[in-house]
């Protein structure tokens, strides 16, 4: 009689609670890298920096042969430091070991170091560039809001207040805020001064001032913020900024490029202060959407236009805007 049998596998040892997990294995070996000749070198773990130099063509000076009692084998050490052995405390100073210099033979590495060798000028300065650790949250919370506000006709809703109205189009969000007394005063005259289309100007949950509503229109419009910053870069050839006749509150802006190229340079080279100004003007804006890129055919020209404002094949992008 044949059987055929299956052999089982051994249980897994179940770890008891409360005893600690195993030891990994300590990184068998450590980089260490040599300014000013940028000097990579391989060590194994607990090595000194003196015994890692000695295996490359360095040539630093020591006269008792890595013992730690000349003195002489100085280097900066540029990375993260540990408290100084008793030979550094001994043998150097207390601004040479404020400054990060060790004794070469007395410094094992546990993890990559980063030294240099030489003479160090102390008004030269070095900057470690953090590849992990926690990266907290930032949120940003402005003292001052504004948004940008189109009233209905007053017969619309007959019996309510000014500021009323004006909590009624911002939302259920801005139910609750007050008036502060000067615009409370003021805000009858600037309504109609506006044509009761403007900026609500708001300080936590108190209005503080109506404004005109010239303010989106200047920053997107042909001498707004956005063409001071494009007209830096070569290709730009201006800003169109179109309203819709429909809804006063949407607009249309067609920036003019004469490639495609160069407006992707500008967005490279620009990075900084375009997320700056974008952050500065993101409460003028309810939301954004970018509509895409065109160009200009030759044959689409009815007339003549001038070569200094624009060329044929120029590349536009176009983005609808709908006012905050």
């Amino acid at each position: 009689m044949i059987s055929l049998k299956t052999k089982k596998k051994p249980k897994k040892k179940k770890r008891s609670i409360g005893t600690l997990p195993p030891r990994k294995h300590k990184r068998r070996y450590v980089r260490l890298n040599v300014l000013p000749d940028d000097l990579w070198l391989k060590a194994s773990h607990g090595q000194t920096i003196f015994e890692a130099l000695q295996k490359s063509d360095l040539n630093l000076e020591s006269d008792c042969g890595g013992m730690g009692r000349c003195g002489k084998c100085k280097v900066h050490v540029l990375s993260s430091l540990g408290p100084p052995s008793k030979e550094d405390v001994d043998l150097l100073s207390h601004q040479e070991i404020r400054q990060g210099v060790r004794l070469a033979c007395r410094t094992p590495m546990h993890k990559d170091v980063l030294i240099q060798i030489g003479t160090v000028d102390p008004e030269q300065e070095y900057y470690q560039i953090l590849k992990a650790g926690e990266r907290p949250l930032i949120y940003f919370d402005p003292l001052i809001r504004k948004r940008l506000v189109t009233l209905p006709p007053e017969g619309l809703e007959q019996g309510l207040s000014h500021l009323d109205r004006i909590k009624l189009v911002l939302g259920p969000d801005h139910q609750n805020i007050t008036g502060s007394l000067n615009c409370l005063q003021n805000l009858p005259t600037t309504l109609k001064k506006t044509g009761e289309h403007g900026t609500a100007v708001l300080h936590n949950t108190t209005l503080m001032a109506w404004q005109r509503k010239d303010e989106f229109e200047q920053a997107y419009g042909p001498d707004g913020a956005w063409v001071r910053l494009f007209q830096a870069y070569p290709g730009f050839r201006g800003t169109t900024l179109l309203r819709d006749t429909d809804n006063p509150r949407r607009y249309l802006t067609i920036d003019l490029w004469d490639t495609g190229a160069q407006r992707r340079r500008m967005l490279t080279h620009a990075k900084a202060p375009y997320s700056d100004l974008d952050a500065t003007l993101a409460d003028l804006t309810e939301s954004e959407d970018e509509i895409g890129n065109f160009t200009i055919p030759a044959i689409a020209t009815s007339r003549r236009q001038s070569t200094s404002r624009r060329k044929a094949g120029g590349v536009n992008r176009t983005s609808r805007r709908t006012k905050g």
